[in-house]
């Protein structure tokens, strides 16, 4: 994949405002969003979900939610990675969630045979993760990627981002750890009103980047 370009033609109507981007990414990159709370960073995440072809034509992409799993019945973390394996078998990273290596790394094989209803907050996000990441894409979108996550967790989190990164993919991801951003983030950008009342992003002129 070379560079990435996308970018609104016109400012786009939003619930939050008039939003315009424009975002010019290199692969191999991580790219942080901040922004006040109710925004609309998760907004213009959900925009990109509903107009992948429009702004990312020929690219896969993967979603993180910032809601968590709620799930009808007993249906189970296994029940959850088995239907991305069977479902999606030509994008799946793994053939099997035996092979699937964040499941034995993030130490949550034990859980995996338990309802979701039953998750704590940081199991339900843990899994959320693996099954982000069990999809094969080239760009990321992780809204709030380490909520509910102890500071162990994150580090496991951010090991997998730079594995990622080193690998060509470019990750996007809302956080409001600027500290947890800071260690790895290539760029920041916030995204706020201007003095026009319309919504962009920022390029943050904070100390970003390995």
């Amino acid at each position: 994949m070379s560079e990435l370009i996308f970018a609104t033609k016109s400012p786009v109507s939003l619930i939050h405002g008039l939003l315009e981007f424009s975002f010019k990414i290199k692969p191999s990159q991580i790219i942080g969003i901040i922004g006040t709370n109710g925004v609309g960073k998760s907004t213009f995440f959900q925009l990109i979900k509903m107009n992948q072809n429009k702004y990312f034509p020929g690219i896969q992409l993967s979603f993180l939610e910032q809601r968590p799993l709620c799930p009808l019945g007993d249906l189970r973390g296994i029940d959850l990675l088995e239907m991305i394996c069977d479902c999606f078998p030509e994008r799946s990273v793994y053939k099997s969630v035996q092979d699937n290596s964040l499941v034995e790394k993030w130490n949550f094989k034990d859980l995996l045979a338990r309802p979701i209803s039953s998750y704590s907050g940081g199991e339900n996000q843990m899994l959320k993760l693996i099954a982000t990441f069990s999809i094969n894409a080239q760009v990321y979108f992780l809204d709030e990627p380490t909520n509910h996550l102890d500071e162990k967790k994150k580090l496991l989190l951010e090991e997998h981002l730079l594995s990622l990164k080193n690998t060509g993919k470019i990750v996007f991801m809302i956080d409001h750890h600027l500290n947890f951003m800071q260690h790895f983030c290539d760029q920041v950008y916030e995204m706020k009103k201007n003095n026009s009342q319309l919504l962009q992003f920022i390029l943050s002129q904070g100390d970003y980047g390995p």
